[in-house]
């Protein structure tokens, strides 16, 4: 994945909630009561510092009984509701994604809004603990962290991941989770990601394009990332490729295509599998690699 080989990774959830997660030397830090990287419960460092935008700076009031928890702010629906704060309209994450790419003046201060809070959040964490690594995850509303985290409890941070080279590739699906949970979270991640070769819906495809683009745009925003980036497409493509080109790319993204690629690789290519930890249960290869038959 994106911090394979590196030994100390915070992995960062941004979806309808917003966690996090403390990886050391490959194993994930529980914490003396179960804890460790609740990271979306801190307070939002600074937030009422950035006043020039006319987005609302009136605190903001957390299920969890606190304010400005950083989850109220880098959530999906705190990022709906800064648009919603400027604009007065009420809009989808993916909308004001789109209205940004497409030049919309109150989108794009909406989005610079979000990555100075994200960059304010993640400050303090890097200041603490210095990680070699910090990934960016998880989706507004994806079916993993719904099905896994929201609806059965069975692990705190689950999120899928890709890599993609000239000949090959992999798709993977990482979770943390507890030895009594590790049996029932196999079959929940082998049955969601099963499906999604027949029944993925146009709505999960549209919140797929949006992340997809919001990483494009945040992407230009760091000198390294672009020059990682147009290293990468001058090696596989010859060619840079600008924003506009990848974007119109992902809008031309729909459900049956990926209904067919999930077909042709997910469920049709060889299962691996990694355990750490006591297994609790869990079913043998076999038995879990017969689900994608």
């Amino acid at each position: 994945g994106a911090a394979s080989g590196a030994h100390m990774v915070f992995g960062v959830i941004l979806g309808t909630g917003t966690g996090g997660g403390l990886v050391i030397g490959g194993a994930p830090l529980i914490g003396a009561n179960a804890i460790a990287g609740e990271w979306g419960h801190n307070p939002l460092p600074w937030h009422n510092s950035n006043s020039g935008d006319g987005i609302s700076q009136q605190g903001r009031r957390c299920w969890c009984g606190k304010t400005d928890c950083i989850e109220t702010w880098l959530s999906g629906p705190g990022f709906a509701r800064s648009y919603r704060d400027l604009t007065g309209r009420e809009s989808t994450p993916e909308e004001i994604l789109n209205c940004a790419v497409g030049g919309e003046i109150a989108a794009e201060t909406v989005l610079v809004n979000y990555e100075n809070l994200l960059a304010r959040a993640l400050a303090t964490t890097i200041n603490m603990v210095d990680p070699d690594v910090i990934v960016l995850g998880g989706g507004m509303s994806s079916r993993l962290f719904q099905e896994v985290r929201e609806k059965r409890g069975l692990a705190y941070s689950v999120f899928s991941f890709a890599q993609s080279y000239l000949d090959t590739g992999m798709f993977g699906v990482y979770a943390g989770t507890g030895e009594g949970q590790v049996a029932e979270l196999a079959q929940v991640v082998a049955d969601q990601v099963c499906q999604v070769s027949h029944d993925i819906t146009d709505e999960e495809t549209a919140r797929a394009r949006a992340q997809h683009k919001a990483g494009v745009l945040m992407g230009l925003e760091s000198s390294a990332a672009r020059c990682e980036q147009m290293a990468r497409q001058l090696l596989i493509f010859d060619r840079p490729i600008s924003s506009a080109e990848l974007i119109a790319n992902v809008d031309a993204v729909d459900a049956p295509a990926l209904r067919r690629i999930a077909a042709e690789t997910i469920t049709a290519g060889p299962l691996s599998l990694a355990v750490v930890g006591p297994l609790g249960g869990l079913e043998s290869y076999d038995a879990l690699a017969a689900k994608f038959d």
